[in-house]
């Protein structure tokens, strides 16, 4: 398939539209150029503030190796560091693999924060003396059983405020395809714990266990932490009946 040449904008050269790229991003970071310069000669590119300055112009170009070294010191993706001299094909490339990236990183966080929930409710079965400690009896849960729900009530009363970052978009359209896509993909990371010892293996599950714990947390680890979780609920529900039992 043939591609579209690289969109630069007219007047603008190579250099130039990179050399902006890496004085955004160095500004972003609160690094002078002299502390961008120091990282560089660090990280094997020895250069002063002065090479800094004029790769920023645009007026010295730079290497792929040295484009290699700055995308580390920056913390950033090779792609994305040359967004602006890509062709519209690349582009689009890179903005899904930075999408489908975000989103294997957002899954343990979100699969953390269902697994918080229902371990409180949880522990609230087996220690019903504690809902006291969840706010006054108009607005706390009366029971386990409303303790999510409850959650979910504090989770739509935040302000925007208190959220770092907001997905804006154009229209009402855009915010209901995105509501519907989230929850389709929640809803795949929620199985009944009957359920899990029989869940196939999916292309999907195949591929998370190569990049979902690129951190270090071996799938063994994991499975440990997960089996952990599990006998503790078991441990806490086993408690509550009995001390149910105890009081009839």
């Amino acid at each position: 398939m043939q591609q579209n040449p690289p969109t630069v904008k007219p007047g603008r050269s190579i250099e130039q539209v990179v050399g902006d790229q890496i004085a955004s991003l160095r500004a972003m970071r609160d690094m002078t150029q002299r502390d961008l310069a120091s990282a560089l000669t660090e990280a094997g590119m020895p250069v002063d503030a002065s090479a800094v300055s004029r790769i920023e112009k645009g007026t010295r170009s730079v290497r792929l190796a040295e484009a290699v070294i700055i995308a580390g010191v920056l913390d950033v993706d090779l792609g994305f560091l040359m967004r602006g001299v890509l062709t519209p094909e690349m582009e689009l490339k890179e903005i899904r693999g930075y999408t489908d990236a975000s989103r294997r990183q957002a899954v343990r966080p979100l699969v953390d924060f269902l697994n918080g929930l229902i371990e409180a409710k949880h522990f609230l079965e087996a220690n019903d003396g504690l809902f006291a400690s969840l706010g006054d009896a108009e607005s706390r849960p009366g029971s386990a059983g409303q303790y999510i729900p409850w959650v979910a009530e504090r989770v739509e009363q935040l302000p925007p405020a208190d959220f770092d970052e907001l997905c804006r978009v154009e229209s009402s359209e855009e915010r209901d395809q995105l509501i519907g896509l989230v929850t389709r993909w929640a809803a795949k990371l929620i199985v009944l714990e009957s359920d899990e010892v029989d869940a196939p293996v999916t292309e999907y599950t195949k591929a998370s266990l190569a990049k979902e714990f690129v951190d270090g947390l071996s799938r063994s680890e994991y499975n440990r932490r997960r089996a952990s979780a599990s006998d503790r609920r078991q441990s806490d529900r086993n408690r509550g009946r009995g001390k149910h039992s105890e009081e009839a």
